[in-house]
């Protein structure tokens, strides 16, 4: 009986928190809109533009800036997480999205700086995030050799939609905002 739950204990272990030691992490700022489509009546609407930031992607998560960090993993497929601050909570890595598999890019390796295009994936979100498609337009700042481990700074333009998670049944929402990515971020035991 002590093997089992030994094992559990470690699967639940592992899977909590899947950032590995391979993960590269930059602190992210995102700014931008989101907009909905508010009915006044049956027959009248109108659309409300609300604010897309750091702040409303931590209430759209449930969860707090004190426990979590916003982050672009670049070595996970420029992936936009909510990553815990303590590996010790014991918290899990949240996914809010990130760069698709269909994508291309041009590099200039004199200036440093990698141009790229490309569509999103969605992650397995059930709020403002769900069903999240759309395009991607960014820019890395890198040293050279191109690698990731030399991606100064990330930052990209998404336009796409979600789901109004206060709409009625599948309401969509337009989200058009900007992701900055800055700074190594590691997280604490």
């Amino acid at each position: 009986m002590k093997k089992p739950f030994l094992f559990l204990v470690a699967l639940f272990v592992a899977t909590a928190n899947p950032a590995s030691a391979e993960d590269r992490f930059l602190k992210a700022t995102v700014s931008g809109t989101v907009q909905t489509q508010a009915f006044i009546t049956t027959t009248n609407t109108r659309i409300h533009t609300s604010i897309l930031n750091n702040r409303r992607i931590f209430l759209e998560f449930l969860v707090s800036p004190a426990d979590y960090e916003l982050v672009v993993n670049v070595l996970a497929g420029s992936e936009v997480v909510l990553l815990p601050k303590h590996t010790g909570a014991m918290l899990p890595t949240l996914s809010i999205f990130k760069l698709g598999p269909n994508n291309q890019s041009v590099l200039n390796t004199k200036l440093g700086i990698l141009r790229l295009v490309g569509d999103i994936s969605p992650s397995v979100a059930t709020n403002l995030f769900k069903n999240l498609a759309g395009e991607i337009d960014g820019v890395a700042q890198f040293r050279f050799p191109l690698s990731n481990d030399g991606v100064k700074k990330f930052s990209f333009n998404v336009t796409g939609h979600g789901t109004d998670p206060a709409g009625v049944g599948t309401s969509p929402a337009l989200l058009k905002f900007k992701v900055t990515a800055v700074g190594e971020f590691t997280q604490q035991p």
